[in-house]
């Protein structure tokens, strides 16, 4: 899907009509802030895992990734729940 999107942005610079404004209410060509900063976090942590980079940069992306986390949860999560929580949210573990 972020191939699609940037395919698009890329058509869109290159002159390509950007006609109708119904094409702008597309999903494909929005991202979700919340999926994309939890994807990055997922980078810097395989960055912190990878073995071939020294120990100390690696304590530091685990640095990055722990104040990023502390960060998401006490600013996004709280302001995520104050709208309506996406359908995964509302699951419930079967015992």
């Amino acid at each position: 899907m972020p191939n699609d999107v940037l395919e698009n942005v890329r058509q869109g610079e290159n002159g390509a009509s950007a006609a109708a404004g119904s094409e702008l209410d597309d999903p494909k060509l929005y991202l979700n802030r919340e999926l994309s900063t939890l994807e990055f976090f997922r980078r810097v942590l395989e960055e912190a895992r990878e073995p071939t980079n020294p120990l100390l940069e690696r304590v530091k992306f685990l640095s990055i990734v722990g104040s990023n986390l502390d960060e998401f949860f006490m600013v996004r999560v709280p302001a995520s729940n104050s709208r309506s929580p996406p359908a995964w949210w509302k699951c419930r573990p079967t015992a």
